[in-house]
């Protein structure tokens, strides 16, 4: 079985514009999260999915693949995750969010061993909902590539949920099989605005003093 992880990433957020590529703590948010992510045992190819050709470019520079789009709806990433699966020959697939500079790799890991045959895996707080749905900047989901194409072929082009990839997975569960993993709500680490990266760069720092 060939796991992938895809991250995916643009320079165009609406409240922080090039977020990705910011400095945190000396290093671009993207990197964090790459570096992060191969630090996953149970992950086989790392690849980052984006529209801009800055981002590609970075990506080489990191050696770190990437799968660039010249055009294309930016709201459909459903289409681009079934693209990039298909063109590295996943079964597996992790999606990762770009700006997510502490996602963990012992979850990754936790996912992927725990997914099983299953459509959907990904993790769950003590009150039923899908972490995804509640972003902490450490989780990731895992979801099978024929999965993925399934849920391609019944949406219509214009479905909202295409923009969030595996919504229209656990929200079918008389259709999909998701199995959920328990965790626990944790302060966020995802960055979606200036203040956002100054607080995670101060978890940074508070944990490089904790190990010196």
């Amino acid at each position: 079985m060939n796991t992938v992880a895809i991250i995916q990433a643009r320079l165009n957020s609406t409240r922080f514009p090039g977020k990705v590529l910011a400095d945190l703590c000396g290093v671009p948010v993207l990197k964090r999260v790459i570096d992060q992510v191969r630090v996953a045992e149970m992950v086989d190819q790392i690849v980052v999915a984006t529209l801009d050709s800055v981002i590609h470019e970075r990506c080489e520079e990191w050696n770190c693949r990437s799968f660039w789009w010249y055009a294309g709806d930016d709201s459909d990433v459903l289409r681009r995750f079934v693209d990039v699966g298909r063109a590295y020959d996943a079964d597996i697939i992790v999606r990762v969010c770009g700006d997510n500079p502490l996602v963990d790799p012992d979850y990754i890991d936790n996912l992927v061993d725990n997914a099983g045959r299953a459509d959907y895996c990904g993790y769950r707080y003590s009150d039923g909902a899908w972490a995804i749905t509640k972003p902490s900047g450490y989780v990731a989901e895992v979801v099978r590539l024929d999965t993925l194409e399934k849920l391609d072929s019944m949406l219509s082009p214009a479905d909202p949920q295409r923009e969030h990839v595996t919504q229209g997975i656990y929200t079918r569960p008389e259709m999909f099989r998701c199995v959920g993993v328990d965790t626990i709500e944790r302060e966020s680490a995802a960055i979606d605005t200036p203040e956002d990266l100054e607080r995670v760069a101060e978890m940074i720092a508070g944990r490089n003093h904790a190990t010196n």
